[in-house]
């Protein structure tokens, strides 16, 4: 059963369930209630017991301490960011050794010397 199942059928409509056996689902229940205005209030009250008790129990929890509702409220779902790579920078980052931590904290100084002159860094490097 998917996490917003619980949400609409279980939590909101208060119909009967098993409870999750799994944290994750319960950090993502929280997540996704803590999108909405009605019921933030209600998720931080029980969100310091979240690791102190038992999965089913902190379901449980949520389930006695948000009020009935008829709809689901709506949830935004978090987009993915896609990466653009580049071979310029793929290459570079090879050729110096670097992690990724440092590919990323260089790139806003690296950007802006390869636009400069981005003919002779591709044929520097032999991209």
């Amino acid at each position: 059963m998917s996490p917003y199942d619980y949400i609409k059928y279980h939590l909101f409509q208060k119909t009967k369930c098993e409870a999750p056996t799994e944290d994750w689902i319960n950090i993502y229940l929280n997540k996704c209630l803590s999108l909405n205005q009605q019921t933030i209030r209600y998720v931080k009250e029980v969100l310091p017991f979240l690791f102190w008790i038992r999965p089913e129990h902190y379901f449980y929890l949520l389930y006695f301490s948000l009020p009935y509702y008829d709809k689901q409220p709506f949830f935004a779902r978090v987009a993915k960011e896609e990466i653009k790579e580049s071979k310029l920078l793929n290459k570079l980052q090879y050729v110096m050794g670097w992690s990724n931590r440092e590919l990323r904290n260089n790139k806003q100084l690296l950007d802006k010397l390869i636009l400069t002159n981005k003919e002779y860094w591709e044929k520097e490097l032999g991209v």
